[in-house]
């Protein structure tokens, strides 16, 4: 069985579900921290095992996320970027409440962000340079009209 935190499912078209046959699961649950099966916490992905650097003992694990599972303890409600599944597992194994997958997507938006930014200097000073030779022309211009109007 896996102790996980769970967004709210949504709702399937006859908004109800039906019980997994091992665990009494049913996926139009509210969501929250649960307990089901393997095969329900996979939901057919593949299994992904993450190496902690630091991690409390196995029974410290456990104890917490049941903890969370009886109520004793209050994780929150499961937000995607500040308290989701990885949130919830980072916190039982070591006691610090972060996310890598958010850490990694907040990581890559702003190296998009970067290369943005950096693309729109780029971009203005190139119009900057055009603008000032055809600025520089239309001066140059109108000095021409202007000395020819002197004459």
């Amino acid at each position: 069985m896996v102790i996980h935190l769970m967004a709210p499912a949504k709702k399937n078209d006859n908004g109800f579900s039906a019980p997994c046959q091992k665990c009494g699961y049913k996926r139009d649950f509210i969501g929250g921290v649960i307990k089901t099966c393997l095969d329900c916490f996979l939901d057919g992905h593949s299994l992904y095992v993450y190496e902690y650097g630091f991690s409390k003992p196995a029974d410290e694990v456990i104890k917490e996320a049941t903890d969370f599972l009886e109520g004793n303890l209050s994780f929150g409600p499961y937000n995607l970027l500040t308290n989701n599944c990885g949130h919830f597992a980072t916190y039982c194994k070591t006691g610090s409440k972060k996310s890598e997958q958010v850490e990694d997507a907040v990581e890559k938006v702003d190296d998009f962000m970067d290369d943005l930014f950096e693309g729109l200097i780029r971009i203005a000073a190139g119009m900057a340079a055009v603008g000032g030779a055809v600025g520089g022309v239309a001066v140059a211009g109108a000095y021409c009209l202007d000395a020819q109007r002197r004459r």
